[in-house]
């Protein structure tokens, strides 16, 4: 059996009108002439739209289909012979038509989708109209298409909405997010997903774009010849972005913490997870329970470019749970308004080992340090004293997992062949505190810029760092023993190592380190193993 194909079944059509004669059989193409028009429906007959939730579904069309065949049957019609264009026109003539090809017999619009097509036909915002509606069924150019009966809709398309601004990558053309004015005051805020120093733009639904006022980062301009891109601070992470186009300023909230807090008082801390621009958290319900949550933030604004403390947000109660259970719940903050949705936590108990070792990505065998979980939760704390722009990655002791970051979020891990080595974001050279979570995937390091020690009588020396032994020495002229001393981390009383006994440091653990006596000394420390630092006492 023969199948014909488009310019084929043209072919045999335009053959099957011919009025000549001739002495080869020709095909003739059936069940597409000659039959009663089919029927187009609608799912409304009257669609309003405002531009207020553009992907709102509001009309869906429907229609029936011809199945061609051929009286010869030593040809078959291939299948999707018959192409559909759904046809919309400001008048009923279909004069100047909007027409879009469809697979099937059915399409759905959106506000997004139809509002464009109707400002092209020449509708005018805000105003009431009809709308013809009509398919074309179409074989070939040199065949006579078929038309579906025609429909009227009454449709009023919408104008430029001034609630939503999106932030565009440095391309201007790539929408990183979206902020929000539901009241379209020229106020705009919203949850973005940044890493760090991320630049960009913002732009208006009238295709005003913004960038910043040389030599003032948070004041706004639209002098797209003298404008500088906007940036987020160094810190990668959550972010409140709120942008006045009245004052012409903006502000950014960095949310450097999430708490979940149950009805009953209970408390979680939330984990961010960048990739996917929410946070999240475990937990156990033994009952029906309500939740809230509340955000440190720090704010950056012209008033402070570099940042300080500002109010918590409060999102209030986010969600309710009407069941005992153990939960995974997931703040989103895409979108006008951020969500919250709880599901089942199906992930088995883990095991954890109570060591983490940070390694030369390029040898394994090479440990920097080793980070510790004092419970084996799979939280790990470690020090270490970073180069210039050096980059390692986490492993279990036995290199069973290797864990690098994922390559659109520094601080959320990656344990695939595919993840980025991990550093420090300034790439400066110095000591920091890392803090690894396993539970949540996730990795922060803090800076420390000093270790100081501090003794009875105020005694206070600085310690130094020698990079060939890798450990930290102050010499101390002691006179008194006294109450003994502790090791501050930039010289703060609350950031503090102790002494676990029998020369072992606690990091904000322990009793008050005690000297031999009276005496000078030089006192050495070993921050490399986060389960047994030590410190020795050498008389000088």
């Amino acid at each position: 059996m023969k199948t014909m194909n488009k310019l084929l079944l043209a072919a045999v059509v335009a053959g099957g009108m011919a009025s000549c004669v001739t002495d080869i059989e020709t095909p003739k193409l059936e069940g597409f002439y000659g039959l009663e028009p089919k029927e187009l429906t609608s799912s409304t007959d009257e669609v309003v739209m405002e531009g207020l939730n553009e992907d709102n579904e509001v009309v869906t069309f429907a229609w029936g289909s011809y199945e061609p065949a051929v009286d010869n049957p030593a040809y078959q019609v291939s299948d999707g012979s018959v192409q559909h264009y759904l046809e919309m026109s400001a008048t009923p003539d279909f004069t100047d038509v909007a027409s879009q090809l469809v697979e099937g017999q059915t399409i759905t619009f959106t506000e997004s989708e139809l509002n464009p097509i109707l400002i092209n036909l020449g509708y005018e915002p805000w105003q009431s109209a009809s709308l013809y509606v009509r398919v074309q069924y179409y074989i070939a150019a040199n065949v006579e298409s078929q038309y579906s009966l025609p429909i009227i809709l009454n449709v009023t398309p919408y104008g430029i909405r001034f609630n939503r601004m999106d932030v565009l990558a440095t391309d201007r053309e790539t929408v990183l997010a979206s902020i929000y004015s539901p009241g379209e005051d020229g106020v705009y805020t919203g949850y973005v997903a940044a890493s760090s120093w991320m630049n960009f733009y913002l732009v208006e639904r009238d295709n005003t774009l913004w960038g910043s006022v040389p030599g003032s980062a948070f004041k706004l301009s639209t002098d797209q010849v003298t404008f500088y891109n906007l940036w987020f601070p160094s810190n990668a992470g959550s972010y409140r972005l709120t942008a006045d186009t009245n004052t012409e300023e903006w502000t950014a909230e960095y949310l450097s913490s999430m708490t979940l807090t149950a009805s009953s008082g209970a408390s979680t801390a939330m984990a961010f997870k960048q990739s996917a621009n929410s946070w999240t958290a475990n937990i156990v319900t033994t009952e029906a329970e309500t939740f809230s949550a509340t955000a440190t933030t720090l704010l950056y604004s012209t008033a402070n470019e570099n940042g300080e403390e500002s109010q918590p947000i409060d999102f209030g109660q986010i969600l309710s749970i009407p069941e005992a259970g153990n939960w995974t719940v997931t703040f989103n903050m895409t979108g006008e308004q951020p969500t919250a949705t709880y599901a089942v936590n199906e992930e088995p108990v883990a095991t954890y080992e109570p060591y983490l070792e940070m390694i030369d990505p390029n040898n394994w065998d090479d440990v920097k340090c080793r980070l510790f979980s004092a419970n084996s939760d799979g939280k790990y704390t470690g020090f270490y004293y970073s180069g210039e722009w050096e980059n390692y990655k986490f492993a279990t002791e036995g290199r069973e997992t290797v864990y690098g970051s994922q390559p659109s979020s520094l601080f959320e891990l990656d344990a695939s062949g595919s993840s980025y080595n991990i550093y420090i974001q300034d790439g400066k050279e110095g000591l920091y505190r890392y803090s690894v979570s396993l539970p949540d995937n996730t990795w922060e390091y803090q800076v420390i810029s000093s270790l100081v020690v501090r003794g009875d009588h105020d005694l206070m020396s600085v310690m130094a760092y020698d990079a060939e032994s890798k450990v930290w020495t102050a010499d101390l002229d002691i006179q008194e023993v006294g109450w003994g001393m502790q090791i501050l981390a930039d010289d703060n009383w609350d950031n503090h190592f102790k002494s676990k006994g029998e020369g072992v440091l606690g990091y904000q653990e322990g009793d008050n380190i005690l000297p031999p006596g009276p005496g000078r000394y030089r006192l050495t420390i070993n921050l490399y193993d986060g389960g047994n630092m030590t410190y020795t006492f050498t008389a000088l």
